[in-house]
């Protein structure tokens, strides 16, 4: 009769056992669904490299100097007196070409349909030679673009001190900067009159920005 019972409660024991290995449940993991947002996210990314790669940026916004194949409008219209400064110690006295590319997804109205913005300024050196220029210390950027407005970020300094400055200019339009360090004996009454006398030389949609002293670009955008 004891080992009966022993033998019971053993079977007993092993269905009780069995019971709770099956209730156990293997734990999942649950990822959050894909948004349109994050779809979103993606395709821009996407676009912008594809746009990247058709125009040989390496990065979706840039600045090249003189850049190889890539012509002044300003300069191939109008040549001399604009092709070259008498003044020797401006690097030469020979203009430059500055461009800046950018591309940004969805495209905005002035880019092309992969969203691609390319800004031309032209830097001509001042010289006493041009018309309303009286003293050398003066450069003007010359703006071609496809935006009707145009925000341009300027750097300088001497010894000791720098300062930044970002200034907006509208097509057609002609802006003088205001440096805190103009060169010794430069008058900056002369460069607004050069302005005027240079507004002969823009085309419709061109603009200009003027400024003097140890100013430089390193940024230009669209702004609309």
């Amino acid at each position: 009769m004891g080992t009966l019972l022993a033998m019971v409660l053993l079977v007993a024991a092993a269905s009780c056992s069995s019971q709770n290995f099956k209730t156990a449940s293997p734990t999942t993991t649950t990822r959050p669904p894909t948004t349109s947002t994050t779809m979103s996210a993606i395709d821009a990314a996407h676009q912008v490299s594809e746009c990247m790669r058709l125009h040989g940026m390496k990065y979706a916004t840039q600045k090249t100097a003189n850049p190889e194949g890539v012509a002044s409008p300003f300069l191939e219209r109008n040549g001399s007196p604009f092709t070259r400064s008498t003044v020797p110690e401006y690097s030469g006295g020979a203009p430059t070409l500055n461009e800046f590319e950018s591309c940004v997804w969805p495209p905005a109205s002035y880019a092309d349909q992969t969203g691609y913005t390319q800004l031309l300024l032209t830097t001509v050196p001042g010289s006493p030679d041009w018309p309303g220029e009286v003293t050398p210390g003066a450069y003007a950027d010359i703006v071609d673009g496809p935006c009707a407005a145009v925000r341009a970020t300027y750097v300088g300094g001497h010894t000791g001190t720098s300062f930044s400055e970002t200034i907006e200019v509208h097509a057609g339009g002609l802006r003088l900067t205001a440096p805190k360090y103009p060169p010794t004996g430069t008058d900056i009454s002369n460069l607004s009159a050069w302005g005027q006398q240079m507004a002969y030389y823009l085309q419709p949609g061109e603009s200009a920005i003027l400024f003097a002293g140890d100013e430089a670009v390193t940024s230009a955008v669209c702004e609309s």
